[in-house]
């Protein structure tokens, strides 16, 4: 039996019936648990905002109104300190990247969700909360990415954040449409993203602004 402290409140996010009745089964395993359910994004952040005490989120990467983990950008604007454990039918190495760059706190396949899915929740709600990404235990993402962006990419980049288009960002500071073009591919290439809300996102989560001199 797994213990992760009094009342964890967890909400499982799957539009198939069958998956949501065997998860239900094996989070009886964290023993004084409440367990809430959404078959869409929409529902999803509906039951998330109308809970505030959420503990833990469970996701399924692929749903019928977020179809390319769309919910991952939701949940991360709307509850950004939400853990969330992404579950796929089909795991390789761009979706594992793909989802902790969205915000996912672990990705589990849909087949192994068992001993390993109650390991990881004990270990993220249990866990002291995450330092700022200015601090000096700053997490290894935050600190590699600012290596890799140079101080112009950090000025795009704050910049698309605001929703400049590419346009706005190259009249502002002076350069060719070309040149922020190649700023912003290389953004979403430090970043692991492939959109700009993708971007602003890790930006805001990850403390990416233009440092003050």
């Amino acid at each position: 039996m797994y213990c992760s402290g009094p009342n964890l409140k967890i909400l499982i996010v799957d539009d198939h019936d069958l998956l949501r009745q065997g998860l239900r089964q094996v989070l009886k395993g964290l023993g004084d648990v409440t367990l809430l359910e959404a078959a869409t994004c929409t529902r999803c952040l509906e039951v998330a905002n109308q809970h505030d005490d959420v503990d833990l989120v469970i996701l399924d990467y692929v749903l019928p109104d977020a179809p390319n983990g769309e919910a991952l950008d939701q949940l991360a604007i709307q509850r950004p300190q939400l853990p969330v454990v992404v579950l796929s039918g089909h795991i390789n190495e761009t979706l594992l990247t793909t989802a902790k760059v969205r915000g996912a706190a672990a990705v589990l396949s849909k087949n192994t969700f068992s001993n390993e899915l109650l390991t990881t929740i004990s270990q993220l709600v249990g866990a002291q909360p995450s330092p700022t990404p200015n601090s000096l235990s700053a997490p290894n993402y935050f600190r590699k990415t600012m290596h890799h962006l140079t101080r112009r990419q950090l000025e795009v980049l704050d910049l698309v954040t605001q929703g400049k288009t590419n346009k706005e960002i190259a009249k502002l500071i002076g350069v060719s449409d070309e040149t922020i073009k190649n700023h912003i591919s290389a953004i979403f290439k430090a970043l692991g993203v492939s959109s700009r809300t993708e971007a602003a996102i890790q930006a805001s989560h990850w403390g990416l602004v233009l440092p003050k001199t």
